[in-house]
């Protein structure tokens, strides 16, 4: 789960990165933005000075007047425009990150996504639903950098409901060591045994070795509590080669463990170490409940052994009169609302939501239903895009030189 964090200047992210710990901040400040199609928009000398300057998450489609013809305004998109955008941010590296890993992460971009670094293609991305990241350790540069992000949001089939458009949730830049766990499905924690005296929570982690030599690699996991006092930790430790991804499992007992439930949602947080005779390379928190959720056949939903009526509402992922854009608040205050009227679940339709939904429904007790797809079809990735090869790695790089693992879906 991610921890929501204050917006800081682009330039403070990277500076504030230590020589080997993962730095992940957001980058949402100051971006440029213009409808239509701009020729030359993805080079670093393109002038953007008329452009308006919006921060992100930014709803491209939310201004202007209502339209009716077929193409920028059917009836299921609220009569809103479907048009084609251009983003462009600087974004500066004081600093040499040669020998570091570097992703930038984009939560959602409706639709079509193509992103830029430097004048150079790094990836495209179809789904507007879906996370996308890059890696752009070979293309950026000590001092300034320009991100361009181009959107096409014009098939009129696209969706069912109001889906905005542009980039709609946060953005992100990862810089990290290369030995390091997997950016996208490195940590997996499940509760497989529950009781009242006890639990057993097994933590599955993948380690990655981009370096030129062997290392002998030890992965801890603590587990801390709400408070956050430590409960228990594991550690393992095997040499691990050059280029390869070992595969951790850990399991951990906790004893007395306080389940999580919709009245009192308790959370714990598995904090896991990659560390060398060098020192520490990578830390990554990941928060968890202890539950156990039941379907039966006599008596329905059971939390905890204990049967619950789901109370609760279909949700899509706009926010009303604020658009699509992804604002954590403007989540935390539906959800508050939705908690005070009684509401104890969620479904969240029909595609997968930004990150932050998925953590406040487990910090608010929600129990929620998370759905894949809307349409297992081509409609809502446009009609020139074959859906059967986007879905099984929809976050994969097309053009990046270091391709990633595949990584699993949310």
């Amino acid at each position: 789960m991610k921890t929501p964090l204050s917006l800081i200047s682009a330039a403070l992210i990277v500076a504030t990165c230590s020589a080997a710990a993962r730095e992940r901040e957001r980058i949402n400040f100051d971006w440029r933005f213009a409808y239509d199609e701009q020729s030359g928009a993805e080079q670093a000398d393109y002038d953007d000075s008329a452009w308006q300057t919006v921060n992100l998450p930014h709803d491209a489609s939310i201004y202007g007047p209502f339209v009716k013809d077929e193409l920028n305004g059917a009836r299921n998109n609220g009569f809103r425009p479907r048009r084609i955008g251009w983003y462009r941010k600087h974004l500066s590296i004081p600093r040499d990150l040669t020998g570091k890993r570097v992703y930038l992460h984009f939560e959602g971009i409706f639709t079509k996504g193509h992103i830029w670094v430097n004048g150079e293609k790094v990836g495209r991305h179809a789904n507007g639903y879906l996370d996308s990241y890059w890696d752009v350790a070979d293309v950026v540069q000590t001092g300034d950098n320009l991100i361009a992000v181009r959107y096409d949001n014009r098939s009129p089939s696209s969706s069912r409901w109001y889906s905005g458009e542009g980039i709609y949730r946060d953005v992100w830049l990862t810089v990290m060591d290369e030995l390091h766990l997997e950016f996208w499905g490195g940590v997996k924690v499940t509760t497989p045994e529950i009781s009242a005296n006890r639990a057993l929570v097994d933590v599955r982690t993948r380690v990655r070795n981009d370096t030129d030599a062997e290392e002998m690699v030890s992965i801890t996991t603590e587990i801390q509590d709400a408070e956050g006092k430590a409960v228990n930790r594991a550690v393992s430790t095997v040499p691990l080669r050059a280029g390869d991804v070992y595969a951790f499992q850990q399991q951990i007992e906790v004893r007395n463990p306080a389940l999580w439930s919709t009245e009192d949602p308790a959370l714990y947080t598995a904090v896991t170490t990659v560390e060398t005779a060098e020192g520490i390379t990578d830390t990554v928190t990941t928060s968890f409940g202890i539950r156990t959720v039941e379907m039966t056949p006599d008596q329905g939903l059971l939390l905890n052994g204990e049967k619950v009526f789901a109370k609760g509402v279909c949700l899509h992922h706009d926010l009303g009169s604020l658009g699509s854009a992804a604002f954590e608040r403007g989540i935390e205050r539906r959800l508050e609302n939705l908690k005070a009227m009684g509401c104890n679940a969620v479904r969240l339709s029909h595609n997968p939501y930004s990150t932050a939904v998925l953590d406040l429904c487990d910090r608010m007790g929600i129990l929620f239903f998370d759905e894949l797809y809307d349409h297992f079809a081509n409609q809502f990735h446009g009609e020139d895009i074959d859906f059967h090869e986007q879905w099984r790695e929809p976050r994969l790089p097309i053009w990046t030189r270091r391709r990633p693992e595949p990584m699993r879906l949310k």
